[in-house]
């Protein structure tokens, strides 16, 4: 699995583990969330994406924020991705805007 390079990441942004990205090609900043097991993408970059390529959102997924409030969703749906130079269809969440996007990284307790 190749890693990413120091080109992927986004040190500008402040605090934080940023990687530069796209979601059906709409540029994107994404903050790499350890606790977080969803992939979420605001709706604002959801509005960006062509209506010819926006994935219809379907479902809804139980979202909470980092001090247990609910986060409203607008629905799931598979997105073409890059994050750095990889690509992947991810499943993600259309949420209400709590900045561009997060990807949910799940890390090996004790790392």
């Amino acid at each position: 699995m190749p890693k990413l390079g120091h080109s992927d990441f986004d040190l500008k942004l402040g605090n934080g583990v940023y990687l530069r990205g796209s979601v059906e090609g709409v540029p994107i900043a994404f903050t790499a969330d350890t606790g977080s097991s969803r992939t979420i993408i605001a709706h604002s970059v959801y509005s960006q994406i062509p209506e010819c390529k926006r994935p219809v959102l379907k479902g809804s997924a139980p979202l909470m924020g980092a001090g247990g409030s609910p986060i409203r969703d607008w629905g799931t749906a598979r997105f073409k991705s890059l994050l750095g130079q990889r690509g992947a269809a991810v499943r993600c969440c259309n949420c209400r805007d709590r900045g561009p996007g997060a990807v949910g990284v799940r890390c090996p307790s004790g790392q």
